[in-house]
């Protein structure tokens, strides 16, 4: 790494470390634990985790699990590219150091999306039109209402029907990857039985 370079990396490093601290700090002035917004989110994160661990199926429960965090994963990298290219921002939120809305990536969305997938393949219903059903009540329903209490605030152009097209995707590539991994273990299962035979 030439000295120009090193140069540019320490300028970007060191503007990382100055939006962090401000971030920190208008967290600390608007959206710490004196802020009623605060206590909102924190009940937002923790009351769907809790109807979750009542209402989740044991038998299956690592499949939904893992269709859960593959819904939370894409949701943390989406928010984090919109909030950091700003078409988007949590001007209250939960953890000042992450650009993502903790409540909804961690708990609202995954939750709402894993009890969705619980309910709909135990019912056989199709696992699309639920999707689809769910990413509207997001989109359509719950946004406007971070909206309207300034929880929430978009940009340069975003809208619902871009931010609709981001959660079905998101929600059709999570069942294609949860789909890949129960073909791969069925598979994994299959040459287990014929070694065992």
């Amino acid at each position: 790494m030439d000295a120009e370079q090193k140069k540019e990396l320490e300028h970007i490093i060191q503007s990382y470390r100055d939006t962090n601290l401000d971030t920190i700090n208008y967290w600390w002035e608007y959206s710490s634990f004196d802020s009623w917004r605060f206590w909102l989110t924190f009940i937002l994160l923790a009351v769907p985790l809790l109807v979750l661990y009542f209402k989740i199926d044991r038998n299956r429960v690592y499949q939904i699990g893992f269709y859960g965090f593959a819904i939370h994963m894409l949701g943390v990298y989406v928010d984090t590219i919109g909030t950091n290219y700003g078409f988007w921002s949590y001007p209250y939120k939960m953890i000042p150091v992450l650009p993502t809305s903790f409540t909804l990536t961690s708990s609202m969305i995954p939750v709402a999306f894993m009890l969705m997938y619980q309910w709909q393949s135990r019912k056989r219903i199709n696992y699309y039109l639920c999707a689809a059903g769910v990413s509207a009540i997001f989109v359509f329903i719950i946004h406007p209402i971070f909206m309207w209490l300034d929880m929430f605030q978009m940009y340069r152009g975003f809208n619902y029907l871009i931010m609709y097209v981001n959660y079905f995707g998101g929600s059709i590539m999570a069942k294609l990857v949860l789909d890949a991994f129960v073909y791969l273990n069925k598979k994994n299962d299959t040459i287990r039985i014929r070694k065992i035979k």
